[in-house]
Formats: C-alpha cells, structure tokens, sequence
C-alpha cells in the first residue's frame, strides 16, 4: 500500500474493530520498507554511514542479503549487530531493592506500565549507586537504548520503550543501543514493527535470545532519512490518536443514545 492509498483507507480502516491499532501498524510497516517518506536524490547513502559504523565498532562487515524484495535507493540490508550493541539485563535481587533518588534508575518489565512511561523511561520503581551497581554487577546502559521484554507471556505485548539517562535493566529485559549516526527514534520504530513472538524459543516459557535476533535482517536508510521518517510517523501517529479519540467519542454518545431509547421503552 502507498502512502496515497494509505490515506485513501483511513476513513475506511479507522471505523472497522480495531482499526485505528490496524493503521497504526501500517504505518510502522510502510515506514521500515521505505515508503512513507520520499527518497532524495544525491543524499549521502547508508553505504556510506556502515562505513563509518564498520571503523567505530570495528566489524568485519555487514549482514549478507536475504531472499527479500529490493530496497529503496540508498538503502543497505543489515542486522542489529552491525548498528548497535546488545543492552544486557542483571539480576536484582530482593534485599538491593526499594530505594529511590540514587543516580541510576533500574528498569523493569514492570516499570513499562508505570504512567509516563508510555514510550521513554523516565521513572522507575527502584534506583541504585555505584556501589549496589557493583555489588550485583549491573549492566548500565545509556540514554537512547531501547529496551523491550525477552521472557514470558510480556514479549507478546511488544512493547518498546527508550532509555532516558544511564540505566541498568533486569535480566527479564533486553534491548539495543544504537552506535552513533543511528536514530535512536528509527530503531524505536524499526523494533516496534517487528512481532518478536515470531523469534522466541522455547515452550513452557518463552523467551527472547540474542542468537535469534540477530538473524533477523532489516533495510537501514540513510541518516537524513531516519529523521524524516521519524517526523512522519509522528505525524501519522498524532492524526491517529486524534481519530481514535474522536471515534470513542461517537462511541460513547451512540451507547449513551442507545441507553437512553432502551431505558424510554
């Protein structure tokens, strides 16, 4: 589907059950293949940014190409390990627990849910030091990270969250730092696009692992062009939550209308 069609479908789309949800998902997946933003012709490709990433992380090279359709011009196929690092998650144990106001923040599946932190982390029930970071020897991860669940029934809620300052995670959590010239926003979008359902392993309890996300192969725009994506998908994303909201509205007064006719009988 283009963008133009895309429009064209949101009247229709929007109305159906769960359809604004359905759009939403749209929107991530046309912009991950390239096609919700235009190309510009002349900017610099993403050839040249892997090469640049290649010599700060000093890879061998990148991902081969997978049985996939082209990408757009000035797009490279490659794998969360040619553009970022893995975020780790540590234990926590109990008696390390509880505090709060300590320079780090210790996120968990759990703080996810906490209110405000619908897409950044910006507060967290527990916080710990130097000294109980080295204790347990905690991971902390900087800010742009994006973190998601990697065990249990949680990794079916897909949820992505960005780290917003130095942070360590538990080890029901991991993520990927980008490396420099990567938009922490893209990656966002990019993970919230893939269903990682699809690559958990086992069975009584699921879980997440790095040797089956790092098969997954991916298109990487060029720098200029993850910002412009992002710029759209905000956009689109702000339309949606205006539509969703209008939508209930209807919803409501028709329930309330229907209440009204039902209780005059």
């Amino acid at each position: 589907m283009t963008p133009r069609e895309l429009i064209e479908a949101f009247g229709t789309l929007a109305e159906a059950p769960d359809g604004v949800k359905r759009l939403r998902e749209l929107v991530l997946q046309l912009a991950v293949r390239g096609k919700l933003v235009p190309q510009v012709e002349g900017e610099e490709g993403a050839s040249k940014l892997l090469k640049t990433i290649g010599n700060l992380k000093g890879a061998a090279g990148r991902a081969s190409k997978p049985d996939a359709p082209e990408l757009p011009h000035g797009w490279e196929f490659v794998g969360f390990q040619d553009i970022s690092r893995w975020a780790v998650g540590s234990g926590f144990p109990t008696a390390e627990q509880g505090h709060q106001g300590l320079p780090f923040m210790f996120a968990k599946v759990s703080d996810m849910n906490r209110e405000g932190n619908e897409h950044f982390i910006v507060s967290t029930a527990n916080t710990i030091d130097a000294s109980i970071q080295q204790r347990i020897r905690a991971n902390i991860h900087p800010a742009g990270t994006v973190v998601f669940p990697k065990i249990g029934g949680a990794i079916a809620t897909n949820k992505r969250r960005i780290l917003v300052g130095p942070t360590a995670i538990d080890n029901n959590c991991m993520g990927v730092t980008p490396v420099p010239g990567i938009d922490h926003n893209w990656m966002f979008l990019l993970l919230s696009s893939i269903d990682m359902t699809t690559y958990q392993v086992g069975t009584s309890v699921p879980a997440l692992n790095h040797g089956a996300l790092e098969r997954i192969r991916f298109g990487l725009p060029p720098s200029a062009e993850q910002h412009r994506i992002v710029a759209k998908v905000d956009e689109l994303m702000a339309f949606l939550d205006k539509l969703e909201a209008a939508k209930t509205a209807r919803d409501t007064t028709r329930k309330a209308l229907r209440d009204a006719a039902l209780a005059a009988l």
